[in-house]
């Protein structure tokens, strides 16, 4: 039987499916104030600058592209970086790539790639502005990329050394993991924060993008994958009170509870 692993992405992480290929891109990009780290749930690893990481895939079974494994549009704003358009060039913007990414982490294909702490973008028009606006309807704080593993532990490897910067605890009693990764603000902030981070990634994707105000309905996360525990999909700033809920009333402490989300845009190749 396998084990799963669960990794995570939390705030502002543009992820990038590969045009050709099966390795995935995700890019950290750098707010003044928010915790760019990654490791198991609350013991999280400050990840350094311009840090170039990959999830080992020694144990974890390979994917070819499916549409359960691929960044769509429908489930989150995904930019289509293979189409310049009237109004954005083709690709990355490289200047922000140099400026703005805090650090990459390369990763395999995943089983099936999910997005959480939805919120509805659709309507009013005036939440987002943009030449594409129209082709999306939510935003998601949360993605998850699901795997399949032959093997009870998961690395996070240097490019340029043998030493890992992350390796999860080896548990026999269990056959589900998970690894967080995280651009987020360890505080409350404010809707013009989240404005800014969002416009940061479309820029980055070289969009004409914009959120005008992060306020949106909440779309419910629903049945959750195996495994997969809804505290651990709360944001950084929300993670005390669920925390003191689970250690003093045993509480499942739930999705998100506001109607905005620190999140940005990904991309992918059509």
């Amino acid at each position: 039987m396998a084990n799963t692993l669960y990794v995570i992405f939390h705030g502002l992480v543009t992820v990038i499916e590969p045009e050709e290929g099966n390795t995935f891109r995700a890019l950290l990009l750098d707010m003044s104030d928010h915790r760019k780290a990654a490791g198991h749930w609350l013991t999280e690893f400050d990840i350094p600058r311009c840090a170039n990481l990959r999830l080992s895939n020694e144990h974890v079974m390979r994917h070819e592209r499916t549409e359960h494994n691929s960044l769509t549009p429908e489930t989150n704003v995904v930019i289509d970086l293979s189409k310049p358009g009237q109004t954005r060039k083709k690709g990355l913007n490289l200047e922000l790539v140099e400026t703005k990414v805090w650090a990459e982490i390369q990763l395999p294909r995943p089983k099936r790639a999910l997005t959480f702490n939805r919120v509805d973008i659709s309507e009013p028009r005036e939440l987002l502005t943009g030449k594409d606006a129209k082709e999306f309807k939510v935003l998601a704080g949360a993605q998850v990329f699901e795997y399949e593993m032959t093997g009870n532990h998961v690395t996070l490897d240097h490019q340029l050394s043998k030493i890992p910067f992350f390796r999860s605890i080896e548990d026999a009693r269990t056959n589900i993991f998970t690894l967080h990764i995280l651009s987020e603000p360890q505080d409350s902030v404010t809707d013009e924060h989240m404005i800014e981070e969002f416009n940061l990634s479309a820029r980055l994707l070289n969009s004409d993008l914009q959120f005008i105000s992060p306020r949106a309905v909440c779309i419910p996360n629903g049945d959750l994958p195996k495994g997969l525990r809804s505290a651990e999909l709360i944001a950084l700033a929300d993670r005390p009170d669920a925390v003191y809920k689970i250690l003093h009333h045993g509480a499942d402490p739930g999705a998100i509870g506001d109607s905005i989300v620190c999140g940005g845009a990904s991309g992918n190749h059509g």
